[in-house]
C-alpha cells in the first residue's frame, strides 16, 4: 500500500534546527507583534530563547495563542 503524507507548512522551508517556522509564519508573528505593540525581544525572553530562529513549531503554536488573546496596542 502506497503511503501518502500531508506537507507541513514550515517543513520544507526550514532553517536552522529541525521544525523551525517558515517564513511565511515569522511573517504572521511580526503582523501579530505589531497589531500587540508587543516587542520580539519580549517574546525572546519570555519563552528563553536566543533569537527568532531558534522557535519551533510548537512554540510558534503557543506564541500565537498568547498573543491572538492579547488587546490591540492603542
Amino acid at each position: 500500500a502506497e503511503k501518502v503524507y500531508e506537507l507541513k507548512p514550515g517543513r520544507a522551508a526550514a532553517t536552522g534546527a529541525g521544525g523551525s517556522v517558515s517564513d511565511q509564519q515569522m511573517g504572521m508573528l511580526e503582523t501579530e507583534l505589531k497589531r500587540t505593540g508587543v516587542a520580539m525581544g519580549d517574546v525572546m525572553e519570555r519563552y528563553h530563547i536566543s533569537s527568532p530562529g531558534d522557535i519551533s513549531e510548537e512554540l510558534y503554536g503557543r506564541i500565537m495563542k498568547a498573543l491572538a488573546k492579547t488587546k490591540p496596542a492603542a
